[in-house]
């Protein structure tokens, strides 16, 4: 018998590429959302379980009530982008679940025109309002640079090195920072003689696999500064050539115990994604900033200097992978030098 030209798939198996599509991001959406779900129900006395296994008509009655309903674990509500992202959630959850699309299909009416009308509310009492996403002070800045980001040690030149990755690369603070690799980054040479250093595009919020281009038209480039004790480019060559060989992860351990002449400056294990995620809070805490600061803050800085700079608004779009000029307003910005 011939074999066959096709595979043959069972429905599990097609389940698991359908789940596969999903990215660890969204993956954190749904369970968060399925959570407040579940905490609702338990304190309406209700089993989960039999919930799930309600007729379209009762369900769209508690999610009517559900989104009316629902608060934050202190009492509060949510905020817009909140609420959004939670029927988001939810609505994958369903589709996976009970194969019903409870934003669009027509027996979950009633409960989407509550969740509008929750939205008008929220927006009217000043919850859906947009918050500016607030650059780090320029006094804070250079704090950092004076105190904490020594070259000289392994614990201050990585510390050096996840800021000018988070700020010259415009990432948002936890995506993908965690699965970055030695060779994501390359170091190159324009036309005028100065290197620049590029990192390898992945999968983001805004640019899925099917959407991803070449990389000199959605990334940065971290350029050298001769002759500048802060030159990223001189301190990022010093952390790749300290780390251990035989780790792929760009974010290694620092080594509690070291020489200066060391060739290796970092065990042979991961940073934490935890450590990295809090990077710059824990940051602000250690430097005695001003105030407590977050990675996005780091983004916002970014974004900041290159408007103030006069840089246009699509060009920073193509680094920060914002689809719309209207994201790029919600940013304070300070006068920064540093870009």
């Amino acid at each position: 018998m011939a074999s066959s030209r096709f595979a043959v798939l069972e429905e599990e198996d097609l389940d698991l590429l359908l789940d596969m599509r999903d990215s660890v991001n969204t993956k954190r959406v749904i369970n968060a959302s399925v959570e407040v779900f579940k905490a609702y129900m338990e304190e309406k006395e209700m089993s989960f379980d039999e919930c799930m296994s309600f007729p379209s008509q009762e369900m769209n009655c508690l999610l009517r009530k559900f989104y009316a309903e629902t608060k934050r674990v202190n009492g509060e509500v949510y905020a817009k982008k909140s609420m959004i992202s939670l029927r988001y959630g939810l609505q994958k959850h369903f589709l996976k679940t009970r194969k019903e699309d409870i934003i669009n299909d027509e027996s979950y009416k009633t409960s989407n025109e509550m969740f509008k009308a929750v939205l008008v509310k929220l927006k009217k009492d000043g919850v859906g309002e947009s918050k500016q996403k607030e650059a780090i002070a320029p006094e804070d800045l250079s704090k950092l640079y004076d105190t904490v980001f020594s070259t000289e040690t392994p614990t201050g030149l990585q510390k050096k090195t996840i800021f000018e990755y988070l700020y010259y690369f415009c990432n948002r603070g936890r995506e993908n920072i965690r699965e970055l690799q030695k060779e994501d980054f390359s170091v190159s040479m324009d036309s005028t003689g100065r290197e620049y250093v590029t990192v390898r595009e992945r999968q983001t919020k805004n640019h899925r696999g099917d959407d991803l281009q070449d990389n000199s038209n959605k990334q940065g480039r971290m350029y050298d500064r001769p002759g500048d004790p802060n030159c990223p480019v001189a301190s990022f060559k010093k952390y790749l050539g300290k780390l251990h060989p035989n780790n792929p992860n760009f974010w290694q351990r620092p080594k509690k115990k070291f020489n200066e002449s060391d060739e290796t400056w970092y065990d042979n294990s991961p940073v934490g994604k935890n450590a990295l995620y809090s990077f710059m809070s824990n940051l602000s805490s250690e430097a005695n900033l001003s105030k407590r600061y977050t990675n996005h803050c780091i983004r916002a800085t970014s974004i900041s200097t290159l408007d103030h700079q006069g840089i246009e608004a699509r060009h920073i779009m193509s680094v920060s992978g914002h689809k719309n000029e209207t994201s790029i307003k919600s940013y304070s910005w300070y006068k920064h030098k540093f870009l």
